[in-house]
């Protein structure tokens, strides 16, 4: 299973990832946009075994949405197909833009894109989440402890709310 962490620039996925590697999970770097053949790496990473991934196809979607580029080189159908053995993360705080400012991010520039692009991903894991089931858990690391990171990671939630067995 991977997990990937997505959310806007700022919202805090760099500094997750840090602190699951320093709590022991395996993070892999993430597969590069310009690869030939990016779902054939996502495969790999995916029989490779359980690992942290910081943004993935997600983001690409989400930004070239937003952007009005062209997108990447995953289909829809890769897309939902690798979905089937990732959980997500979306990493989302109100500060997000401000945070990314104060750090000297040049990415996004403008209050009005960094909304569109919170928007966007709202919009598109809740249409992922349709079609695949994905699991998506929203973090917000001023308000929610890193345990529930974890819980979300290692468990499997019930229907009930409650959670399962630990998943392998």
């Amino acid at each position: 299973m991977l997990v990937l962490l997505e959310g806007a620039d700022g919202s805090g996925k760099t500094t997750l990832c840090k602190q699951l590697k320093e709590f022991g999970f395996n993070v892999e770097p993430t597969v590069s946009r310009s690869e030939t053949n990016p779902y054939e790496q996502w495969i790999k990473l995916i029989n490779k075994g359980d690992a942290i991934i910081d943004r993935s196809f997600i983001t690409d979607l989400v930004y070239r949405t937003v952007d009005d580029e062209k997108a990447g080189n995953i289909t829809l159908e890769q897309m939902c197909y690798l979905l089937k053995y990732c959980k997500i993360i979306l990493c989302d705080t109100d500060s997000a833009f401000e945070d990314s400012m104060k750090r000297g991010e040049n990415n996004i520039t403008d209050k009005e894109t960094a909304t569109k692009i919170k928007d966007a991903y709202k919009l598109i894991l809740t249409m992922l989440g349709k079609f695949t089931k994905a699991e998506v858990f929203t973090y917000n690391w001023k308000n929610q402890e890193f345990t529930e990171v974890t819980k979300f990671i290692i468990y499997r939630r019930q229907k009930n709310g409650k959670f399962d067995k630990r998943i392998k």
